[in-house]
């Protein structure tokens, strides 16, 4: 499949993991398939595309805050949220999904904290890929891309033998799994509804395009 490259670049991001119950809300130090999509439907309205980003310079901050619950009218114990400043990265989107006027350049909201002004990013044009076509290396994952085995058959193919998911191979060219990082991604489904989805983290060793890999697997 083809792809858009863009360069990201945004002054604050919270890409927060779902952590439940607890009053430290840590950052992931990527920018996994699930967030990105999720972004661009919102924006766009689209409902097929497919997108995935790495991140390849950032600062790591802190802060704190007090939730206040309004029906109590008294503040709960305060959180401690991880972001990220001066970042920069990398977006791959499929081509055909961004409207021809905003292709170039374009802003997007992605993350958490928004209502705080965090989450406000700039993506900029920097060429045009085709993952299935790219030269193909031995590496590490740099990013979190859903698995979406078809059936058990399948994903038992892609555990026992290292074959990858038909999704995996048609859309992101991944050829092989060597050793799988696993864990699961949030699909809504509905506004407030969704399912988590078995995928491939940073971390995984495949064979696939330089694009996906960290360092483009030097």
């Amino acid at each position: 499949m083809r792809f858009i490259k863009y360069q990201l670049s945004a002054e604050k991001l919270c890409l927060g993991e779902r952590v439940k119950g607890g009053r430290y809300k840590p950052s992931i130090k990527t920018i996994r398939y699930s967030q990105i999509v999720g972004a661009l439907k919102h924006q766009f309205g689209v409902s097929d595309v497919h997108a995935v980003g790495s991140l390849e310079q950032f600062k790591v901050e802190f802060l704190s805050y007090t939730l206040k619950d309004r029906a109590l009218d008294n503040s709960k114990l305060p959180l401690r949220v991880e972001f990220l400043t001066d970042v920069s990265g990398v977006v791959y989107i499929s081509e055909g999904h961004i409207p021809k006027e905003k292709e170039n350049r374009f802003d997007l909201v992605m993350g958490g904290m928004v209502s705080k002004g965090y989450g406000n990013c700039r993506l900029t044009k920097a060429g045009e890929i085709d993952m299935e076509k790219e030269n193909d290396k031995e590496g590490l994952l740099n990013t979190r891309i859903p698995i979406k085995a078809e059936d058990e058959r399948e994903l038992m193919e892609l555990m026992e033998n290292g074959v990858p998911s038909k999704f995996l191979t048609n859309i992101f060219g991944i050829k092989k799994v060597l050793r799988p990082v696993l864990g699961y991604l949030f699909d809504p489904v509905y506004e407030h509804t969704g399912v988590y989805v078995l995928s491939l983290f940073e971390g995984s060793k495949i064979v696939s395009c330089e694009s996906l890999l960290i360092n483009g697997g030097r």
